[in-house]
């Protein structure tokens, strides 16, 4: 009998593309949480009548379109494959200062400058079969998600689109990061999260989420998706859950009015900013159904504003670039 595939030991490769359809060998490694790209082709019934005779059931099918899609979640570090993996998540990244080092992530219309996406070697985890990678070309972030919660590690979770799969091959042999410093729940500092400079008090979740809504382009003599493109305006959204007890979040949103949001989360060396200039807070959902403490929840929806973008996230740590171990 053979032994099964463990989830042990799984993590991605990566390499940025200059041409969609030409993978390139990955040379940056992350380690994940949870791995579930796959490939995959529809197939559809051939649509005739049937045959005299036979039961009414379809004799033959043909292959409809192929997709590469799926979804990665990984802790939020202040290292450099979660660079590598922000750069794409937004879609731009500016690099200041000389050590500490500023890198302010930003929303982009498209993928970044120069790239036609990545190369994303996906391996499996440990076992006795040889094959249990696969490496999938033209892959592009179609929406992403960085979440917090009390006593919990931040993550992050990608959510992708790609062209095609190579099918199984071996894992890669892997560099990886030896015990990079992550993101705690602890680190966001003590001015919390703001909306309007006032402090969202007793906060237990925030949850930043951002739909780039990619579509796929198709074209006849292919089934393989041609590279994607935004095909609608993006959505972003910050999810907030804290325990009640006042009434700044409620007013906010009954008067409907703008305010900018930001959050600072510091290991004391290094640091993640993140801003929504033009937030609005949707409804405040509050219901009791316990004798003990009451909570609240709302998501502020980010507006664009001219000149300093939707939502911004700043790294501030020791390396010169976002793509270099």
């Amino acid at each position: 009998m053979a032994n099964p595939i463990r989830g042990h030991g799984g993590y991605l490769g990566l390499a940025e593309q200059v041409a969609y359809d030409t993978p390139v060998a990955p040379t940056h490694f992350v380690t994940a949480k949870s791995l579930a790209i796959a490939r995959k082709i529809e197939r559809e019934a051939v649509g005739i009548l049937g045959y005299p005779g036979e039961a009414p059931v379809a004799h033959d099918s043909y292959d409809k379109v192929e997709t590469v899609e799926g979804t990665t979640t990984h802790l939020l570090g202040y290292d450099d494959p979660t660079m590598l993996l922000l750069k794409h998540c937004f879609g731009a990244v500016s690099t200041s200062g000389a050590g500490p080092f500023a890198h302010e992530f930003s929303l982009s219309d498209g993928l970044p400058s120069g790239t036609e996406g990545l190369t994303v070697h996906q391996a499996y985890g440990s076992g006795s079969l040889a094959q249990r990678a696969e490496t999938f070309t033209g892959c592009v972030v179609t929406g992403f998600s960085i979440e917090v919660a009390y006593e919990q590690m931040a993550e992050l979770e990608i959510r992708w689109m790609g062209k095609t799969g190579g099918g199984p091959t071996p894992p890669l042999a892997a560099t990886l990061e030896d015990a990079p410093s992550q993101v705690e729940h602890q680190h966001l500092t003590v001015a919390g999260v703001t909306i309007g400079g006032v402090k969202v008090d007793n906060l237990q979740r925030v949850k930043a989420n951002i739909e780039k809504g990619f579509v796929r382009v198709n074209a006849l003599g292919d089934i393989t998706t041609q590279q994607p493109v935004p095909g609608g305006m993006y959505e972003v959204t910050l999810e907030l859950e804290w325990e009640w007890s006042g009434n700044s979040e409620y007013s906010g949103h009954l008067n409907g009015s703008f305010a900018a949001v930001a959050a600072t989360f510091t290991d004391g060396t290094n640091a993640y900013a993140l801003a929504i200039p033009r937030g609005q807070l949707g409804e405040v959902t509050r219901t009791a159904t316990a004798p003990g403490v009451l909570r609240c929840s709302s998501t502020v929806k980010g507006y664009a504003q001219i000149g300093t973008g939707v939502m911004t996230l700043e790294l501030t740590n020791g390396k010169a670039t976002p793509e270099t171990i």
